[in-house]
This record gives structure tokens, sequence and C-alpha cells, in this order.
């Protein structure tokens, strides 16, 4: 409480103070609303007649459609990014007890690539990082969860 009465009492004494702390407040909330404004959309492609975009939604359940469909994985985490203007997806998964990493690594890339290009038209398509976070047995079958979009 004391220090919270000092600080008042310095801002009140110094206005140039008082006008930098407003100032950066300011900018702090503007930083956070146009984060939250942000466009949910991804470009997909651009045609003579303008532009095509896809929603962060229907990438994502492109995304979790294939991986569900490779067997061997019990949960996932995908995490969409741009970086140098071109797409970047990096999947976290658990895989389950007896699956092979290098098999459904090698599956995962290439189906979702492909379906990134033939379903939604994406070609600016970078990485598709894979990481296991661990094993799990095969009672527990997949739980996924995917991530906001960061732009680099």
């Amino acid at each position: 409480m004391e220090l919270a009465l000092e600080v008042f009492n310095v801002l009140k004494n110094d206005p140039l103070i008082l006008i930098s702390a407003s100032i950066a407040l300011l900018l702090i909330l503007l930083w956070i609303i146009s984060s939250l404004l942000k466009d949910k959309s991804l470009l997909a492609y651009k045609t003579d007649n303008g532009n095509v975009h896809v929603s962060r939604h229907a990438l994502t359940d492109l995304i979790r459609h294939i991986c569900k469909s490779e067997h061997g994985i019990s949960q996932l985490k995908t995490k969409i990014y741009y970086k140098r203007k071109r797409l970047n997806i990096q999947i976290r998964l658990k895989l389950e007890s007896g699956s092979h990493l290098k098999t459904i690594e090698n599956g995962l890339q290439s189906s979702i690539r492909e379906a990134l290009s033939s379903t939604l038209g994406i070609e600016s398509l970078s990485r598709i990082d894979i990481l296991a976070t661990g094993i799990q047995s095969k009672g527990n079958r997949f739980a996924d969860r995917t991530d906001k979009l960061d732009e680099s």
C-alpha cells in the first residue's frame, strides 16, 4: 500500500513521468486489442478474381482428421505459424505403445502436405515438424488441442 502511495506521489509531482506512463499503458492496450482482432484466416492462394482464404479452424480440422486416420497416435496438439511468409506446422503427439515414429512421421508429413495442396490449395507450406512427447497405452485414444496462429 505504501509503495502505491509513493508511486502516486511521484506521478503527481512529475507530469513527464505521468504522460510517459500513460502512453506506455495505451500502447500496451492497443497491442493487446490488435492481437485479439487479428484475422482468423490464412491466405491459401491468389487468383485473378481475388484472394482465397482458409479459416484456421478448417486447417486444424483437416490436420486433425489426417492425424486421427493414422494409426499409432494417442494425443495431438498442433501449432500453426508463419515464418518468412510461409506456413509452418508443428505437431506434438503421443505415440501409442508399440507404434513406430518413423512410419508415423513419414505418413503424416506426406498426407498433410498432399491434403493441404489438393483440398485447400495451400502451396506455401514450409515445414511440418513432428515432436513425439510421450508414449501412452492403447486404452486412452486420441485427445487433441490446437494453438493459435503465431505470426513471426
